[in-house]
């Protein structure tokens, strides 16, 4: 078998691990989800850079899927805590691979500016600072 057959097995096998303990008591070990779901998040990574190929030029692809995976991971959790901090992470994954793709700087710059400002938006609203009218 081949270098890569093996990592995307061990990822598989550590991910279908750290779920399964999660499954055990969703409330207790909350937190496994987290290496969980990361280990078939870098799984698709490397998947998605063997299918693209190696070339540095291509790595936007895999920046890419890390990014959707963190999101995935951040919609996922319960605790709000946890899902922020997911989210953020998300959405820097998501600029950067934005930034590296292989499209005209000034669409790159533009998409990258949306994303940072929805994501702004959206936490800065579920974080409780939301004006609201006071009945009167």
């Amino acid at each position: 078998m081949s270098e890569l057959t093996w990592v995307v097995l061990v990822c598989a096998l550590i991910g279908i691990a750290f779920c399964v303990v999660f499954a055990i008591d969703k409330e207790r070990f909350w937190w496994a989800i987290i290496p969980g779901l990361g280990a078939f998040t870098l799984m698709a990574a490397m998947l998605a850079d063997a299918a693209i190929g190696t070339d540095p030029e291509n790595d936007w692809a895999s920046v890419l899927v890390i990014a959707a995976g963190t999101g995935g991971i951040a919609m996922v959790l319960q605790r709000p805590d946890a899902r922020r901090v997911l989210a953020i992470v998300a959405v820097f994954a998501l600029t950067i691979g934005i930034l590296m793709t292989p499209m005209d700087i000034a669409i790159r710059v533009i998409l990258a500016l949306v994303v940072v400002v929805a994501a702004a938006v959206s936490l800065w609203g579920s974080s409780g600072h939301r004006k609201t009218l006071k009945p009167s």
